[in-house]
């Protein structure tokens, strides 16, 4: 009764408690090891504004740099594109990298860095900015990501905006976008197909006349020495600027003869979309948004509660995707191993002790360790961890049967030899007490400098260190294991007596009532003999 109500009142405080406010995680949350300042200027902004921009990212920088390790700005271009050109389409896109030092010389967790930061860079206007900290462990997408699908844009737009302002003032929710490009401004060129024809000109020839005036084209390559030097064609900033450059400018016939691009095309302006991204053949745009020190399914769960009364147009429908997916799969493969572990063991035990009833009494020491996993997030106030938890949690199955298995083996042994029920679980628990709490305690220890983060690096003044980062990836696995064993091995000592002690005094009332069915069955049977003759 007592293990009984301590299990429950276990399941009861967690899932009141800690499970409201930490939840799950699918990896551990570390300290970055550098972040990244994307900034998204409006369509066509030149390198000078954009310029400014970073420059004004790099004076909010500016009282942190002792606490860094490197900064390094990139104007004009996406992270990992290469060096940008003249001919470059990428001008309004620019990104500062932030480098921390290694944990040993932290003079300010980079976490506490990249929150004010963050508090600062709220105050730019008219430029997309998003802070990024660089993931550890597997990629797992977004922590938060929603998908709104359909056909018609006008309503997945609207439903889009909708639900951003649903969703904004989530707590821990930062950098909320999503990856519609809006319309933006498009100049067009028409072409009468007539006309050009006539005059001997093909589609083909003029756009890559249009191309080369106003984007440029590469055409040779100037060698001074071992040095490379791009020669690139291109009208000047001054014939560029506006829709009369474009419609006045100057296309050639085969014969040499100059013609107007307004006599043969039509020059509009007008919206366009920058891209249209399908998903499974279906329209999407993708809201994200990244975890600021709160898990991820966190912020998915207060999302469905804010979008719970929400009402779509006709044809649109949105869908939680990115980590909660993975986590969602991860979370059901970890369920099916410790299912299929518990049966193995229940197969081996059956077979060892050729018996029904002992194999159910090792099962409950897998119960008892998920009850110290639980215990352990309790005590730590942690998040049940996807990954590292539920590994932790499955291999438990594997440990902590062995204590059980030593205990039942040389009980089952005595009783063999002619020793009494109740003498052989004491002598058994005496016998086997000092390996049983050996074997706990040698694995804990053992485990001990994983949890507390150990350090040994004999080249610093300081050769042990506690409190690594690297140490924090793992230390939600350690703990599991350390308290679901501490917690099993602790009650094996006295729920394992006790349920055999139950057990057998069910198996010997089970005989003695058929022995009494069976003889009162003999009895009527030599009766009725006896009539008979």
């Amino acid at each position: 009764m007592v293990f009984i109500f301590l299990f429950i009142g276990t399941f009861y405080w967690y899932g009141t408690n800690t499970f409201p406010r930490k939840r799950v995680e699918f990896f551990p949350k570390t300290e970055p090891s550098e972040a990244i300042v994307n900034i998204t200027a409006p369509m066509g902004t030149t390198l000078d504004i954009s310029d400014g921009y970073v420059t004004s990212v790099e004076g909010y920088i500016e009282s942190d740099m002792d606490k860094l390790d490197a900064v390094v700005a990139n104007v004009g271009q996406r992270r990992g594109s290469g060096a940008s050109s003249s001919g470059s389409t990428t001008t309004y896109l620019s990104h500062v990298v932030l480098d921390f030092p290694s944990w040993q010389n932290w003079v300010e967790k980079p976490s506490e860095i990249i929150k004010n930061l963050r508090q600062k860079l709220v105050k730019m206007v008219g430029v997309q900015v998003k802070l990024v900290e660089a993931q550890s462990g597997p990629p797992t997408g977004k922590a938060f990501n929603l998908e709104v699908q359909g056909e018609d844009f006008s309503k997945m737009i609207n439903s889009v905006e909708i639900i951003k302002q649903k969703i904004k003032d989530i707590p821990g929710l930062v950098d909320l976008t999503d990856d519609f490009d809006r319309s933006r401004p498009e100049l067009k060129v028409i072409i009468d197909r007539d006309k050009a024809s006539r005059l001997g000109f093909r589609a083909r020839d003029i756009a890559s006349t249009v191309r080369t005036a106003f984007n440029g084209k590469k055409v040779s390559v100037f060698r001074d020495g071992t040095e490379e030097y791009d020669i690139w064609v291109q009208l000047d900033q001054s014939f560029r600027k506006n829709q009369s450059d474009l419609a006045s400018l100057f296309i050639f016939t085969s014969s040499g003869e100059p013609v107007r691009l307004s006599e043969i095309a039509k020059v509009d302006t007008g919206p366009s979309y920058g891209s249209i991204r399908h998903v499974d053949t279906e329209r999407t745009i993708t809201i994200s948004g990244d975890a600021f020190r709160v898990p991820g399914p966190v912020l998915v769960m207060k999302a469905q509660q804010a979008l719970k009364d929400l009402e779509l147009p006709d044809g649109v429908r949105y869908k939680f995707t990115g980590e909660n997916k993975g986590r969602q799969e991860t979370q059901i493969f970890i369920g099916q191993a410790l299912i299929i572990a518990i049966c193995l063991i229940l197969v081996v035990m059956i077979a060892q002790f050729n018996s029904i009833a002992l194999p159910f009494i090792v099962i409950t020491s897998v119960f008892m360790s998920v009850m110290g996993v639980l215990l352990g997030l309790i005590v730590h106030d942690r998040p049940f961890g996807i990954i590292m938890t539920g590994v932790g949690t499955v291999a438990l199955a594997g440990i902590v049967v062995n204590n059980v298995i030593v205990m039942l083996d040389f009980v089952v042994k005595l009783r063999k030899q002619g020793f009494a029920r109740n003498e052989a679980m004491v002598l058994a628990s005496a016998v086997r007490f000092r390996p049983v709490l050996l074997t706990a305690v040698t694995t804990v220890i053992g485990l001990a400098p994983m949890a507390m983060g150990m350090d040994i690096d004999f080249s610093r003044d300081s050769p042990i260190v506690f409190g690594s980062e690297s140490g924090s990836f793992w230390k939600s696995m350690a703990l599991a294991i350390m308290y679901g064993l501490s917690v099993a091995t602790f009650l094996t000592l006295f729920m394992v007596p006790t349920l055999y002690s139950l057990i057998e005094d069910g198996r010997e009332r089970l005989i003695k009532l058929l022995s009494k069915y069976t003889s009162f069955e003999n009895s009527n049977n030599i009766k009725a003999e006896l009539k008979l003759n």
